[in-house]
């Protein structure tokens, strides 16, 4: 009767998911490295989907389904808006940029999910 053996380590595991996320990484700077060129256009990008799709929409449904909370809503809203706003006017770096976004984004997709349900 033949016997079943691991052959995975949970170090070899380790070892897979580190380098995996280092590749992912260097993908991420690569990327971010590639928009340089473009940061004009990226910052139009960032600054429009911020001030014209994500501002009016938490703006309007922290009125609409009032919670209690429209104070702290509004706050966060703003904070996220101008922290993409200086983000985009210093000169950081393209992967920093990006990071400041991705966070606003994601803060405010948890706002409108908060007030919806």
């Amino acid at each position: 009767m033949a016997t079943i053996t691991n052959t995975h380590s949970s170090a070899s595991h380790s070892q897979d998911f580190s380098s995996h996320q280092a590749a992912a990484e260097r993908s991420f700077s690569a990327w971010c490295q590639s928009l340089e060129p473009q940061r004009i256009l990226v910052m139009t990008f960032m600054l429009m989907v911020q001030g014209c799709i994500f501002a009016p929409v938490v703006l309007l449904l922290s009125q609409f389904f009032n919670k209690g909370i429209t104070g702290p809503t509004i706050a966060l809203a703003a904070v996220s808006g101008m922290a993409v706003m200086v983000a985009n006017i210093s000169i950081l770096p393209m992967k920093a940029i990006v990071v400041i976004f991705i966070t606003s984004v994601v803060i405010n997709l948890a706002l409108i999910a908060i007030h919806i349900f």
